[in-house]
């Protein structure tokens, strides 16, 4: 069973996972801000055997000792852009995140997807320069007004940061059938 089951609206996870427009995005071309992306833009990401973005199951993936190399990365491509007020920022390892957004760590061997708030220096993140993962050196919280940005892409719904890969922003969860 799910930890987020299916609600008939956006269940209490659902919020703008998104990141700071000076959060460096990693396209083919180099890494570009977020506030620089357009829909259509291609972004690099990560193929994740296991993972269905269709259904918040997604949430419940994991993997002990998993082993990503170079045939996982993929090119991903914006499909939508939102923006956003917020009064807090996440920083972890110098990139920017909303409280809502979700990384891809490490600890004792297994890999999952995290929200931002739960990260410490316990954990490492998925660098794409090292196609390993690295230790998370700095976690802040700032207290700073900011516009972010909510980057969806397909076929993969995930991208890379500068520093690490994270989920892109949530699909809308349809409502449950049977609810």
């Amino acid at each position: 069973q799910s930890r987020y089951p299916f609600f008939p609206y956006f269940p209490y996870f659902y919020g703008f996972e998104s990141v700071s427009g000076t959060t460096g995005i990693l396209t083919p071309d180099g890494v570009k801000n977020a506030s620089e992306l357009v829909v259509g833009d291609t972004l690099m990401g990560m193929n994740i055997d296991g993972i269905d973005r269709t259904s918040p199951e997604w949430l419940d993936w994991f993997q002990e000792n998993p082993i990503f190399d170079q045939s996982n990365i993929v090119e991903t491509q914006i499909t939508s852009i939102t923006t956003n007020q917020v009064s807090k920022l996440h920083s972890v390892n110098g990139d920017l995140y909303s409280d809502s957004h979700w990384i891809l760590v490490k600890k004792d061997g297994v890999a999952r997807f995290i929200r931002v708030t739960e990260i410490d220096t316990s954990y490492q993140v998925f660098s794409y320069s090292e196609l390993e993962f690295v230790n998370v050196t700095s976690v802040e919280v700032l207290d700073v007004e900011d516009t972010i940005y909510s980057i969806h892409c397909e076929p993969y719904d995930n991208f890379f940061t500068q520093n690490m890969l994270v989920f892109d922003a949530f699909d809308p969860v349809p409502n449950d059938p049977e609810a």
